[in-house]
């Protein structure tokens, strides 16, 4: 068995908020997670760099901090069999991440937002 980290990021939208046309997770009771980006590293701290970085820049590269947005950090065990390659450069693996997500029991190991005065606070998910 190998780790795989997993991130998601987007919006946290109240939960009352009806989403058309989007991917969501549920991490916890309290918000909705809508899904913008994703991606998947064997190392942790490569993962979280790049998650962070993904949701406070724009498609140029320049910061661009929106508030209630999210980054979430799943660890999910991989069998040799579930994947053939992860790609650290481009991270993406050649399986699909929400169905890997959606079917295992995954450890989430980190979270942080964006709050509205583009504050960055960490571990705020509370578990289901």
């Amino acid at each position: 068995m190998k780790k795989g980290y997993f991130f998601v990021n987007g919006r946290l939208l109240d939960k009352d908020t009806i989403i058309e046309d989007c991917y969501e997770v549920e991490l916890d009771y309290k918000y909705k997670y809508e899904v913008e980006n994703f991606g998947v590293s064997r190392d942790f701290e490569h993962c979280k760099y790049n998650a962070i970085n993904d949701v406070m820049t724009d498609f140029k590269g320049n910061k661009k901090i929106i508030p209630n947005t999210y980054v979430a950090i799943l660890e999910i065990e991989l069998r040799t069999k579930d994947y053939n390659s992860i790609d650290e450069e481009s991270l993406l693996a050649d399986f699909d991440i929400f169905q890997k997500i959606e079917d295992s029991d995954y450890k989430l190991v980190y979270s942080g937002m964006f709050d509205k005065d583009e504050k960055f606070v960490e571990n705020f998910i509370s578990y289901k």
